[in-house]
């Protein structure tokens, strides 16, 4: 048995409903929950039935586990935002723990690997937290591989007891859009606790939603000020600023959290910001918390699903939203970049960038079902009844002392364009085949760690034209490596920026630009040359050929 320690429902919160969802794919006898006082966390009238396999007896004041957890293994979920700043209680527990003979393990929701406060990548409290309990731990968990290159990279010698395990993803009875866009409103017009004007508003506007000319997006929350839900406005402009002839209608619903440990204040002048933004026309906000049965109907019923969060380690929600079979959209960064990869799903820097990447799957709406299609074949890949079946597979080698499983770290996509040549996403290539000796990144976004031998970087923006003069160092570094190597050439997705450099190698080797585009493409389908790519290959080679001209000279 594992038994948890977690908040879980009806504390409502991220790790409340990742637990409880978990733990709802295993059989009752596989697992109990130990939970913290309701009444430190929640207002009394927020207190309602509880699930009678779990108790809530923590006091993070005065940190103790109940007297009846003696041995097994004990499973902790870790965030800052619900443990606190301070580590003592935490590692308190965990020592306590270790004291009483558990095996002990502990799943850190939040662990970042893009940070510039330490060299690994992790946030300084988060390292000092891990130097102070991974001794104590007997297996780690974190929910992607950059958290989890960031601890092995900071604790190499704890490196055995890391694993990743990828966020479960909650999957919903499939509807349609149409029928969810229905759901949506009839609960914000007849259920939603909103002002009878705004009300009106959504009565008046209901065909539009339907209408094929409207791009409808959003998202849905509490408010705070990491997941800056006001970027969602200035989102919507620049669409409608691309593209005049539709109406684009962006929708926040969210409120404020109601917690003891939690200052409002913080999040009012966000509230503020978001009444004054809506004019019930095409920017729309509404607050209100959506109850857990119409939360997958709101997701479904975008058109896009936006995530643009500043401190984006992983998001329960946007999970939610891949599992109610949403089109998912969001910032390049941290655990969100991350599964937006994996999954197929449009990752962006800059809001520019998004709205660019929305446009096209506006103009080309079968870019937008291949995107939901590979985003639900993440959904069936990380389902929580797979990542339970995960956890009890853990369970049961720290219960026996044993090796610990691989279990999410991520395959690396390759695909082998010649013999010698090959082109694949960034992410993965940590565990690249061994007879790939020689790696080209040609990605200003992705950084492999540990760097292999024979590694090379030669920085591209993604979706934007490559210059000459870097396609022809490309070019270059391939023809001097290749006769000694096999080479692979990646960037973020493995679609556009290597597949244009190595269709700027096949031409330098004698190709037609054509011909040189379609053996590419049949190789790996999903490639998409870059804009003015021909131009650029043409300008490349053609320096190249002054250069030999000028040494033969």
């Amino acid at each position: 048995m594992i038994h948890f320690i977690s908040t879980f429902p009806p504390m409502m919160c991220g790790i409340g409903s990742y637990t409880s969802y978990l733990v709802s794919k295993m059989c009752a006898e596989h697992w109990k929950v130990t939970s913290f006082r309701l009444d430190e966390f929640l207002r009394t009238e927020q207190i309602s039935q509880v699930n009678g396999r779990v108790s809530y007896e923590i006091c993070l004041s005065s940190p103790c586990l109940p007297t009846s957890l003696n041995g097994g293994v004990i499973w902790f979920q870790h965030t800052f935002g619900l443990w606190g700043r301070d580590p003592a209680p935490f590692v308190q527990l965990v020592e306590e723990a270790g004291k009483r003979k558990a095996k002990v393990i502990a799943s850190f929701h939040t662990i970042h690997f893009e940070s510039d406060e330490t060299d690994s990548g992790m946030s300084k409290k988060e390292d000092s937290l891990m130097r102070d309990v991974l001794p104590l731990l007997d297996a780690v968990t974190v929910f992607t591989e950059g958290s989890c290159r960031a601890l092995k990279k900071a604790f190499p010698q704890y490196e055995d007891k890391i694993v990743t395990l990828r966020h479960g993803v909650h999957i919903y009875p499939r509807v349609s859009q149409e029928q969810a866009i229905d759901k949506l409103l009839r609960y914000l017009i007849d259920q939603a606790t909103i002002s009878s004007s705004k009300k009106r508003e959504l009565n008046e506007m209901y065909s539009k939603f339907f209408s094929a000319e409207t791009v409808f997006l959003g998202n849905f929350g509490y408010i705070t000020p990491d997941k800056d839900p006001l970027a969602l406005y200035e989102l919507g402009r620049l669409i409608r600023d691309r593209f005049p002839k539709h109406r684009v209608i962006v929708l926040y619903v969210g409120t404020v959290q109601k917690r003891k440990d939690k200052k409002m204040e913080e999040s009012l002048a966000i509230l503020e910001n978001l009444n004054s933004a809506h004019d019930g026309r095409e920017n729309l906000f509404f607050e209100d918390y959506l109850p857990e049965e119409i939360l997958p109907y709101a997701f479904r019923a975008l058109d896009f699903s936006v995530f643009w969060c500043h401190n984006a380690t992983q998001s329960g929600r946007m999970a939610h939203a891949q599992g109610a079979g949403a089109c998912v959209v969001g910032r390049k960064i941290e655990g969100v970049g991350e599964t937006l990869d994996l999954a197929g799903l449009p990752a962006a820097v800059s809001l520019e960038d998004l709205a660019e990447k929305i446009g096209r799957f506006v103009t080309e709406p079968g870019l937008r079902k291949e995107a939901e299609k590979s985003s639900w074949r993440y959904v069936q890949e990380y389902s929580f009844e797979k990542q339970a079946r995960k956890h009890l597979l853990l369970e049961k080698a720290v219960r026996s002392a044993g090796k610990l499983p691989t279990l999410d770290r991520t395959e690396p996509d390759i695909t082998f364009i010649l013999p010698r040549l090959a082109l694949g996403k960034g992410r993965g290539l940590e565990q690249a085949p061994k007879e790939v000796t020689a790696f080209l990144n040609v990605a200003d976004d992705v950084v492999l760690y540990p760097s292999p031998r024979n590694y090379h970087r030669i920085p591209l923006q993604d979706g934007v034209p490559v210059p000459a003069e870097k396609m022809s160092e490309a070019i270059s570094w391939i023809k001097r490596h290749i006769p000694f190597h096999k080479i692979i050439v990646f960037c973020r997705y493995g679609e556009g920026r290597s597949a244009a450099v190595i269709i700027g190698y096949l031409c330098a080797i004698g190709h037609d630009y054509q011909e040189a585009v379609k053996l590419v493409v049949s190789m790996r389908p999903r490639v998409k040359p870059l804009p003015g790519l021909r131009q650029t290959i043409e300008r490349a080679l053609e320096g190249a050929l002054q250069i030999l001209t000028a040494d033969a000279g």
